[in-house]
């Protein structure tokens, strides 16, 4: 039941729909893309969040086109956006609940884990914001657990899971690139184990 401007962290302002012009922030960003269905060109790239990977911003234009179709009000179509953040919320608890199992956790406490993560409120807050960091925060999850996964059982299909949770995270946030540091070292570790077998671990790593 949020409003969607509940938060003011760069996010911006929607100037209307049916209108030519776009506002600035995030709002602006996906404003931009419903009524152009182009990238920024380079005289906005350097306006507020338009040098941001866009995502996040392809997804929120994507919504509003559909909700537009139903002739939905437009304080409406912009709260419509929510559903975004709202997914990746729950998907973030979802993935953490996957890596936790990959530890084997009883399963006692891995239902206690789940219980406290799911009814922090941090997770709530999330969910209403509409930036890109709740699907960065989602991306970022995903990756890890796809590294796990790739660890345990290194072959190219796991691999191409982790590659490809990386390029969609990369589309949505370049900060999710410090991903790379935890993960490059794990592949050092591997490179190590498995010197043996270099020709096969690089070709994974390529």
């Amino acid at each position: 039941c949020a409003p969607f401007d509940i938060t003011n962290h760069d996010v911006g302002n929607f100037i209307g729909l049916d209108t030519a012009e776009s506002g600035w922030g995030h709002f602006g960003y996906i404003d931009y893309l419903y009524k152009n269905h182009q990238l920024p060109d380079a005289e906005h790239i350097g306006v507020w969040e338009f040098y941001q990977p866009p995502g996040f911003h392809i997804l929120g234009a994507i919504i509003l086109g559909i909700t537009r179709l139903f002739n939905v009000v437009e304080p409406l179509c912009y709260e419509s956006l929510q559903i975004i953040t709202l997914c990746c919320s729950c998907l973030t608890i979802w993935t953490v609940y996957q890596i936790l199992k990959e530890f084997d956790i009883n399963c006692k406490w891995l239902s206690c884990l789940i219980v406290v993560l799911a009814l922090h409120p941090f997770f709530s807050i999330m969910s209403v914001t509409l930036n890109n960091d709740c699907m960065t925060m989602y991306l970022m999850t995903l990756i890890i657990w796809n590294a796990i996964r790739w660890y345990k059982n290194q072959t190219f299909v796991k691999m191409f899971y982790l590659a490809l949770s990386f390029g969609i995270g990369m589309f949505t946030k370049f900060s999710v690139a410090i991903m790379a540091v935890g993960v490059g070292g794990m592949f050092a570790y591997v490179l190590w184990l498995r010197r043996s077998e270099l020709k096969e671990v690089i070709s994974q790593f390529i």
